[in-house]
């Protein structure tokens, strides 16, 4: 339903009205309902507290879109559904999240900045809780995204830069408290390890598959059932060869296990 009056002349009209429909899609996802106020002048489009409903996520949207295409609008996203949305293919996510913030950019290549919220998000099966952050996207495609959450007695502050277009994730990752367990599950690794991790994970921080940098100390350590009182250790993987600069585990009955070296996974190469 169109509601419009018009003003002006033919060759460049004045449009001011308020628009409903119901049972829509757009780029793909479907809607069930929209209605807002929205007036056209001068090539520029402007809407007025546009609502969108879409299954349980509701949308809020005004602003401009110019006459180059240019967007400039405020967004408020509640209840985004996790799964209608690109990840990497051994990455399953679920969760609802909340986003305020501008849209920017064009048409073809819009910008989100703003923040974002949820109380529960499952990353390959492992839950976090008490999610926040901000949250720079372009298209969808490449983000850089600054949070903190919660697991458990761990919290985790990560500043990531995600490109879907060029496969590339990037980004430093601060853990105090991180079930050692819970994460080697996130990461798709079946061990018999536990603990409680303090440390930082560095990802490819010289650009695309430059590997991955983990550094820190392990709390109440458990390996195939054998306690650590504590364990210090910092590795960096490559390429599947790790390479071990520091280890060192304090038994609970005063001995101790150090390590350095290399381990090629790949080519069943040790040099310890």
């Amino acid at each position: 339903d169109n509601r419009l009056v018009l003003k002006g002349n033919l060759s460049n009209p004045e449009i001011e009205g308020s628009l409903y429909f119901y049972e829509g899609s757009f780029n793909k996802y479907l809607i069930d309902d929209a209605a807002g106020d929205y007036s056209y002048k001068d090539g520029n489009l402007r809407l007025g507290s546009f609502l969108i409903h879409a299954l349980q996520t509701e949308l809020k949207l005004s602003g401009t879109a110019s006459r180059s295409k240019e967007l400039d609008f405020l967004l408020e996203a509640r209840k985004v559904d996790l799964r209608k949305m690109t990840f990497p293919n051994n990455v399953t996510v679920a969760g609802l999240v909340d986003f305020s913030g501008s849209l920017g950019g064009t048409f073809a290549a819009p910008v989100f900045h703003g923040e974002l919220g949820s109380q529960s998000i499952v990353i390959n099966g492992q839950e976090f809780i008490e999610i926040g952050g901000t949250l720079e996207s372009t298209g969808g495609r490449v983000n850089k995204l600054r949070a903190s959450a919660r697991q458990g007695e761990g919290t985790f502050k990560t500043d990531l830069f995600l490109d879907f277009d060029k496969a590339l994730f990037q980004g430093d990752i601060e853990v105090a408290g991180g079930d050692l367990k819970s994460l080697l599950t996130l990461a798709r690794q079946d061990y018999d390890i536990v603990g409680a991790l303090d440390g930082r994970i560095v990802v490819n921080e010289g650009g695309k598959g430059s590997g991955v940098n983990i550094a820190g100390s392990i709390r109440g350590l458990g390996v195939r059932g054998i306690r650590y009182k504590s364990a210090e250790f910092g590795v960096f993987i490559h390429k599947d060869v790790l390479e071990i600069r520091k280890m060192r585990a304090e038994e609970e009955q005063q001995g101790f296990i150090a390590a350095q070296g290399t381990i090629d996974f790949r080519g069943r190469g040790l040099n310890l």
